[in-house]
């Protein structure tokens, strides 16, 4: 189970042009240090996903980059 899509909070992460993140939860995450994460490209060329993540669902892409029109829900994880 991932305590972030019970969570009640939302957090907007920085990210490039056309593109937007957000981590839901608090900034703990939970008890192994992993916060659930979206990326949603909008309009940008490519958006580069964190690495170290586990990717639970995606639209199109390759394993790092997402492509216009594409969405990934994924777990990052964090130093604790």
């Amino acid at each position: 189970r991932i305590p972030g899509f019970r969570a009640a909070g939302l957090e907007w992460l920085s990210s490039p042009a056309g593109t937007l993140r957000f981590r839901r939860g608090d900034r703990r995450g939970d008890r192994r240090g992993d916060r659930l994460e979206c990326a949603v490209n909008v309009s940008a060329d490519a958006l580069v996903l964190p690495d170290g993540r586990e990717t639970l669902v995606s639209t199109v892409g390759d394993a790092n980059t997402l492509p216009r029109a594409a969405a990934a829900w994924y777990v990052a994880r964090t130093d604790g």
